[in-house]
């Protein structure tokens, strides 16, 4: 299955026509946080399944879910912001969070940078912000690409 990952994308809608675009063929879309009603704009602009939670920004949608939980053609993906985990200063704690939930894939936002590694057999994934990167000069989303429990590809995609 080809996932499109997004977050922190603030509510710039027209980042999202260009993620779209770039992205191609997109199986489910994942959206880790930081305007929560963009990830209702993106399943209407492609028609395909979005699951979203709620991140630090997203008052107004407190009853929105932190965590979200999906398997992928076997492979556990835990979805979240990341902001109740300190991602901003490292991704220990998702990892002992990742070990715990016995998940495979970490998908997470917040801090608006990428970051695409694995760790003890975990992926750990953030696709950066599209629209207020830190870190790179260059607006980011990412493609994960789940085969199998142990066949996972991850990309970070760069849009012109």
């Amino acid at each position: 299955m080809r996932l499109g990952i997004v977050s922190d994308t603030h509510g710039d809608t027209e980042i999202l026509h260009k993620i779209v675009s770039c992205a191609g063929i997109v199986e489910h879309w994942l959206h880790a946080g930081d305007n929560y009603e963009d990830a209702f704009f993106l399943s209407s602009l492609t028609d395909t399944p979005v699951t979203v939670v709620a991140g630090n920004c997203d008052y107004k949608y407190i009853g929105a879910p932190q965590d979200e939980f999906l398997d992928i053609n076997g492979a556990k993906l835990w979805l979240t912001h990341g902001h109740k985990y300190n991602v901003k200063y490292t991704t220990d704690g998702l990892l002992r969070q990742g070990i715990r939930y016995g998940v495979d894939i970490v998908v997470f936002g917040h801090t608006h940078i990428p970051y695409s590694k694995f760790h003890d057999g975990i992926l750990v994934f953030n696709p950066g912000s599209p629209c207020y990167p830190r870190g790179k000069d260059c607006l980011t989303f990412g493609i994960i690409t789940v085969s199998g429990k142990k066949d996972i590809k991850a990309d970070i995609i760069e849009i012109e």
